[in-house]
């Protein structure tokens, strides 16, 4: 069994020593496992809401998703301070797994308060394991072996992504496979989760070390100035854009299947199948894309990519109100999300010392994407309250238009501040003897 070496009770979570690329491929399949898992039950979720609450009411579910897990935010500082990440892991999963058995079992019968809380226990999730995820990894490896590791561990997620959604869709094609058969699978890879990080943590002989404070240019100070201050603004707004518009677009997509597929098994097929489209699209734009517009056109340009698409999207979902212009516009829009617009907000932070980027991710993550959600769902109100039921999806379109040009506007904002610490940057490094770039 691994043993751990502590100075005392107070000291950090030990690290492993001399990472390898087995090491972190271990990673990546516990990554793998959470996302594989992940989507088993998010068609499910989503097939049965629209089927036995309807789609109207997806705002009002998404604001108590969001209140839900505003509530459990102190249980989790709680428990970060109290417990090891690896430990939070295997409960979690755990905790999870059995939640997923007994809606198994009470689902057999639905009802919209059942499918309700079904729904809000799969967003709750899919924001939980990844973020305990990948507070486990961070606990583990020191700032630089990070940035050699994490694109590693994080493939695992795309994979899982592609991976989870075609065994769905596969299943589903069986005759004797039904929506709720897909709730087992996932309690099966969670079972397999909590298990592999038990022989990860435990049984695997990793040797480690106490971890000391990461190297950082002394002249880089914890403190921000008001133009820095001014860019952690800005970059949160960036970043929170995005959630702001996912939800209208999700809810077009989801009015829109609610009336042209009205069978719970074909409607988790198709969602199964947007799933894997949007999967493969974010794995292609990663390895094809991303590096060339990064190298070619540089951050800025690649940041304003899908908001220009998802202009030309909803432009699309006006002209003909379809599933299949909602599917490229969701696909454009959660694909690009998953790819370049991710890997290109890692750049923002390049500027900025590791104390500050974790406060602002830590925020964003834990709290402004569920606010912002909330926002959205307050705008879809809003404009059912003023438009005929019909006209609601085509409507929403225009408001995702307006949110899209604000996006490009915060963008067109940001690159003169981060053009200008970047080079702040360099100017630090070259003075500490350290070669720019």
């Amino acid at each position: 069994m691994m043993k751990l070496q502590r100075q005392n009770q107070n000291s950090q979570e030990p690290r492993f020593q001399g990472h390898t690329f087995l090491e972190s491929l271990l990673f990546s399949t516990l990554f793998f496992l959470i996302i594989t898992a992940y989507y088993q039950v998010k068609p499910a979720s989503r097939a049965l809401f629209i089927t036995f609450v309807g789609s109207e009411n997806l705002p009002y579910t998404w604001i108590l998703s969001a209140s839900v897990w505003i509530m459990l935010l102190p249980l989790f500082s709680w428990r970060a301070k109290r417990d090891a990440p690896h430990k939070i892991v295997i409960s979690s999963t755990l905790c999870i797994a059995g939640l997923i058995t007994l809606f198994w079992l009470l689902l057999q019968t639905p009802t919209p308060l059942r499918v309700i809380s079904f729904y809000v226990l799969v967003d709750v999730y899919g924001v939980i394991l990844v973020e305990q995820f990948w507070g486990f990894v961070g606990s583990r490896y020191h700032t630089s072996e990070g940035k050699r590791w994490y694109g590693v561990i994080g493939s695992g997620g795309l994979v899982g992504g592609i991976c989870g959604s075609a065994l769905a869709s596969l299943l589903l094609k069986r005759k004797d496979v039904q929506t709720i058969d897909l709730l087992p699978v996932a309690i099966f890879f969670l079972l397999l989760l909590a298990v592999l990080t038990w022989i990860l943590t435990f049984k695997h002989k990793f040797t480690v070390v106490q971890s000391g404070q990461d190297r950082t240019i002394p002249h880089l100070q914890q403190r921000l100035s008001r133009p820095g201050r001014r860019y952690v603004v800005l970059i949160a707004l960036l970043l929170l854009m995005s959630q702001l518009v996912q939800p209208i677009i999700e809810f077009q997509l989801m009015s829109v299947l609610q009336q042209v597929r009205d069978d719970l098994k074909a409607r988790t097929e198709y969602l199964s199948f947007l799933f894997l489209l949007t999967s493969l699209l974010a794995l292609i734009v990663n390895l094809t894309i991303t590096p060339l517009f990064h190298r070619y056109l540089g951050t800025i340009a690649s940041l304003a990519v899908q908001p220009l698409l998802i202009i030309c999207g909803a432009l699309t979902f006006i002209g003909t109100t379809t599933l299949t212009s909602g599917t490229i516009l969701k696909v454009l829009d959660r694909g690009l999300s998953y790819s370049i617009t991710r890997a290109s907000k890692e750049l923002l932070y390049l500027p900025l010392v590791p104390a500050v980027i974790y406060r602002i991710k830590s925020w964003v993550d834990m709290f402004g994407y569920r606010l912002f959600e909330v926002f959205a769902s307050v705008l879809i109100l809003g404009i059912k309250r003023w438009v005929p039921n019909q006209a609601v999806p085509v409507e929403l379109s225009w408001v995702v238009i307006a949110l899209a040009l604000l996006w490009l506007g915060v963008i067109a904002l940001v690159r003169p501040r981060y053009d200008h610490l970047i080079q702040k940057s360099e100017a630090l490094l070259v003075e500490n003897g350290t070669p720019a770039g």
